[in-house]
């Protein structure tokens, strides 16, 4: 899921694990720039959690855009996406538990045959509405031709990004709509229907039960939430907004003109909260929406305005015209927009007091009912908070256990992880060097043909904020957006962030493009829009580790780069879990972090984080976990007659869909 990259504070921790042995062996290391560092009295190893894919580009974007009325999406926790419905269309003799196959190139859902299959195509099309609405941004950042499902501008009135407005009869009403299309879903024989619309039946059916429960916990989404709230998005939303022709530079002055009000929203959401809830936003999320609001509010460098020059550049427009769009934009945001977002720096500081310390959610009422469902939601599992913090602590310690072991055999490559000493078969700050190399190494076992071809060329550098080098993927296939791409240089020549490699194999080559090339565009059209980030996020951090075998490095190498990088997310998802379902206190988090991992010193900044930002790790963990495991047992299904390449494009092509869907379609069980 692509999503704006942001550095975090637990970006940088050191697990002390296996180092302890080497005795007499000090190494001269750097500290962590943001996290404090637990050593042992030799050497010191740092784990790396990939932060630039935990928070990424557009979520695919996609960072959640929370609405707390009756918003067109299914959850409260997803930003409609600008995921490319794919011209890949899988084949119908699949059996019901196979994932669809790609085949003839189509986008067109396969003619109804019986009632229930014109039934179902009259549902898809109804969920396609209900979840569109009027939104001008969710139906051309969600789907390649709105108009193709009759959404066509007289229709697409609202403009907004969120809504923070309550209003118990339009909750009502959502509930008795869904409940309606629930009933409607019940009604049709699921047997009758083609495999394809079994797969999207199976979709339908998990996400109409969760966001049940979710619309009535919605009250907890707080507008400044460090990775989902209203600031965020902005940088999604109005950073990386598709300009691909006239219309768009219209609907795009739109959005901005909405701004003001839906800013004001937020303010008074977050006074209901407080009144209501007794639930305040923390510090750090106040220091950082105002910092955020702040540096829109400077002529150079500022997005809205560079950023907005180079895509008017881009377009096939005469000069007269881009020079005036130019002009307008220019004029409104440094005039209208300047001000407001000041403005909203101003009152954000009313709720910043010297005591404010944020609580995890299960401290509030009906906070923990709101956290479990969330997590249901954000992972696409059936599972009780406990047993979700179960799940990825055994993962994690067995991890631990095998890391510990590999570093005392291969003390060499052990400090190769730590020092980033060991040497890639190219020039990593190559874009185009590293994009072939992967497109060419990762075609043994993975689908690679069915990817477009790609331009690579760099952002300018208003999309460079905070060291933030910045590349498109523009696809040659008829994309609703350009895949951006963001990697920090500083951090990641520091070791506190994520190599340009590994970001563009999580997001392009083996990761979500080649993940949405293989999925089939007719369920994907509608779900696509839920919030199945296990699934997502597991596979493009998955796909990201496996490539590390594809560098020529030694097995042993391999396998501690991952390891480092895997227990990185899970020691921040169990501190999420602990905080925010297991009502940890910041004592109680950091006696944990120092009995598991020696990490103690860090658990302020830890807790800050998960507390201030509820559930935004647990994809990049449990996902690539549960991930694994499928795959792992569908290798043992397949022992005699294993084609790598077929099962990694059968696990892609099922889509965005909880884990029970994943494993009936992927194992057949």
């Amino acid at each position: 899921m692509r999503k704006r990259w942001k550095k975090i504070g637990a970006a940088a921790l050191s697990v002390t694990l296996a180092f302890g042995s080497l005795a007499g062996c000090e190494k001269e290391t750097k500290e962590p720039t943001t996290a404090a560092v637990a050593t042992t009295a030799d050497v010191k190893t740092t784990t790396e959690p990939d932060t630039q894919s935990k928070l990424t580009d557009e979520s695919e974007p996609k960072a959640s855009l929370v609405s707390v009325e009756p918003r067109p999406t299914l959850t409260t926790t997803e930003t409609p996406t600008t995921e490319i419905p794919t011209t890949e269309t899988p084949t119908t003799e699949t059996p019901t538990t196979e994932a669809p196959t790609t085949a003839v190139p189509t986008t067109q859902a396969p003619k109804a045959e019986n009632d229930d299959q014109k039934a179902f195509i009259e549902l898809m099309q109804e969920m396609t509405e209900y979840l569109i609405g009027d939104s001008y941004y969710t139906a051309t950042t969600t789907i390649e031709r709105p108009e193709d499902y009759g959404f066509t501008p007289d229709k697409l009135t609202n403009y907004s990004l969120a809504s923070y407005k309550i209003s118990e009869e339009a909750e009502e009403e959502v509930e008795k709509t869904e409940k309606a299309l629930k009933a409607k879903l019940d009604a049709i024989d699921r047997e009758a229907l083609t495999d394809k619309q079994k797969l999207a039946y199976d979709k339908f059916q998990y996400e109409f039960d969760i966001d049940a429960r979710m619309m009535k916990l919605k009250k907890f989404a707080s507008p400044l939430d460090v990775q989902n709230g209203i600031m965020e998005q902005l940088g999604i939303a109005l950073y990386n907004f598709p300009f691909d022709e006239e219309d768009d530079l219209i609907g795009y002055q739109k959005v901005l003109e909405t701004l003001p009000e839906t800013l004001s929203d937020a303010i008074e959401f977050i006074k209901y909260q407080k009144e209501t809830l007794n639930y305040e936003p923390s510090d750090k999320m106040i220091e950082d929406a105002i910092k955020y609001a702040l540096d829109l509010t400077e002529d150079k460098d500022n997005p809205l305005l560079d950023a907005y020059d180079e895509k008017v550049n881009d377009l096939s427009l005469s000069a007269d015209k881009k020079a005036e769009y130019i002009r307008k934009n220019r004029e409104y945001v440094t005039g209208t927009l300047f001000d407001v977002f000041k403005k909203f720096a101003e009152d954000v500081k009313q709720f910043d007091t010297e005591t404010n310390d944020i609580k995890g959610l299960c401290h509030y009422e009906d906070g923990t009912t709101y956290y479990e469902t969330y997590l249901r939601a954000l992972l696409g599992v059936e599972m009780t908070t406990q047993e979700i913090f179960d799940y990825i602590e055994s993962a994690m310690l067995k991890d631990i256990e095998e890391m510990n072991s590999l570093t005392k055999s291969n003390i060499g490559a052990a400090l190769a992880v730590y020092s980033r000493t060991y040497e890639l078969p190219y020039e990593r700050t190559s874009v185009d060097e590293i994009a072939k190399y992967y497109i060419q190494a990762l075609a043994k076992d993975y689908p690679m043909e069915l990817l477009p071809e790609y331009n690579i060329k760099n952002l300018p550098p208003a999309l460079q904020i905070e060291g933030l080098g910045a590349y498109y993927l523009p696809a040659e296939w008829g994309e609703t957006s350009p895949l951006i791409i963001r990697v920090n240089p500083k951090a990641a020549k520091d070791g506190t962030g994520m190599r340009l490699d590994s970001v563009l194999v999580h997001e392009g080559f083996g990761g979500h493009m080649l993940q949405y090339a293989c999925a089939d565009p007719y369920c994907e059209d509608v779900t696509k829009m839920f919030t199945e980030l296990g699934y997502i996020e597991g596979w493009a951090v998955y796909a990201q580790r496996e490539s590390t075998f594809y560098l020529g490095l030694s097995d042993a190498l391999a396998k501690l780069i991952n390891f480092n990088d895997s227990v990185g997310y899970d020691v921040e998802a169990l501190a999420d879990i602990g905080v925010n379902g297991l009502g940890w206190t910041r004592e109680e988090l950091k006696k944990y972090l120092n009995d598991t991992l020696m990490l103690g010193s860090a658990a302020d900044e830890i807790y800050d984080f998960v507390a201030a930002s509820p559930g935004t790790i647990l994809p990049y963990s449990f996902g690539p976990h549960k991930t694994k495991e499928l795959i792992e047992k569908y290798k043992e299904q397949h022992a005699a007659d294993l084609d790598v390449k077929e099962m990694h494009r059968k696990y892609m092509s099922i889509g965005s869909a909880s884990f029970d869907v994943v494993e009936k379609y992927f194992l057949g069980e």
